[in-house]
């Protein structure tokens, strides 16, 4: 899973949320890549977040027994109007 905009974005949090509580987060790597590994199989919202960036929200995520889920946010900046 990871976070870009053109190339990786480091730093950026990622959640993880079922029924509007978290369940567990995790920073972005150097290359924009975060894992959170021991989710219970379920459908999630995972969000990603980030000061200069903001926030996307993917909407059920299923996490299954024993795969893998790939998923991708391509943020972009967000500027405050004066």
């Amino acid at each position: 899973m990871s976070v870009i905009d053109d190339s990786p974005l480091v730093g950026a949090t990622v959640k993880v949320v079922k029924n509007g509580k978290m369940k567990a987060s995790a920073l972005t790597n150097s290359m924009g890549y975060f894992s959170i590994p021991g989710l219970p199989a379920d459908d999630y919202h995972v969000v990603a977040e980030n000061k200069k960036y903001g926030t996307l929200t993917i909407e059920s995520v299923p996490v299954r027994v024993g795969n893998e889920v790939s998923t991708h946010f391509i943020l972009t900046p967000t500027y405050a109007i004066q």
